[in-house]
């Protein structure tokens, strides 16, 4: 997996390695009128065209086939074990076995199909929000839209399964969220259970930075200097927030609070190579 998406689990839609080698494009305006509500707004924004799921048969079979002589027999005998078992848990063991075979082969797709259906049966929710979070990293790796769209899919189900298993694990929920939110057209469903975080938790650091950087995607830059200079409060050096904050204040009109943010963003990552993106950046909006 990429690094910046074991950062992305904990601060969902956000893309870390931006906030260290790039400065992205201006978010795009919204078009016509300031839109009433800043989520609803953002979420027809954010929809994707979705592409129809992969079949997961061609996936099965496309990684198959890249895998060596011993492997394939390996997992034709435990295939054929996992099908002589009545008792499903007993199934479980099986899938683990699987699972090692494809992840030391390199086929992240049925790795993490395969921990997937150990967990269900098995009913763990831990491993559940582990599969989730990897079919996450996937649906953004994803080579094709179709495998995208499978990805996504597939996560949402394991993630919403750890959820059901346990309501308090933030970690799940803030994936799901993602999940929904970048993978389906559907994100008022991920954005819904941001604010129940938000509600619950009104100082949730990731649940905010998500609301925010929503809000300025829907052009609602006050409501995202708001969230964000909250967040800003509980964690002053939390880079996605102040990347964000940023932007927030530069499209709100207060070109001196963004420059000022956006340096102070410039002395806590400390690169060369940021600073110079970061100064190159500020000049395109003098």
């Amino acid at each position: 997996m990429r690094f910046a998406h074991f950062i992305a689990i904990g601060s969902a839609l956000i893309l870390a390695a931006v906030l260290f080698w790039a400065i992205p494009t201006t978010p795009a305006k919204p078009a016509g009128n300031a839109p009433v509500d800043a989520h609803q707004d953002a979420a027809a924004m954010n929809a994707p065209h979705l592409a129809e799921p992969a079949d997961f048969d061609s996936i099965a079979s496309a990684s198959f086939q890249t895998l060596p002589a011993h492997a394939a027999e390996s997992l034709k005998e435990i295939n054929a074990q996992i099908a002589k078992q009545k008792d499903s848990l007993a199934m479980a063991p099986f899938f683990d076995q699987a699972a090692a075979i494809w992840r030391e082969h390199h086929q992240p797709a049925m790795f993490a199909w395969t921990t997937a259906q150990s967990a269900r049966l098995v009913q763990s929710e831990k491993k559940l929000s582990f599969a989730g979070q990897f079919f996450l990293e996937l649906m953004h790796d994803a080579g094709t839209a179709a495998v995208q769209s499978w990805a996504a899919l597939e996560a949402i189900n394991c993630l919403r399964q750890a959820v059901d298993l346990n309501p308090d694990d933030d970690t799940a929920r803030l994936a799901l969220a993602t999940a929904y939110v970048e993978g389906t057209g559907a994100p008022m469903s991920g954005i819904s259970i941001l604010r129940e975080m938000v509600a619950k938790n009104p100082n949730h650091i990731a649940a905010n930075v998500l609301l925010g950087r929503l809000s300025i995607q829907s052009g609602q830059w006050q409501k995202a200097v708001e969230r964000l200079e909250h967040v800003k409060s509980l964690d002053p050096k939390n880079r996605e927030a102040l990347y964000f904050l940023g932007e927030a204040y530069r499209g709100a009109g207060q070109k001196e609070k963004a420059i000022a943010t956006f340096r102070e963003l410039e002395q806590i990552v400390n690169k060369p190579e940021f600073t110079k993106d970061i100064e190159s950046y500020i000049k395109s909006f003098q």
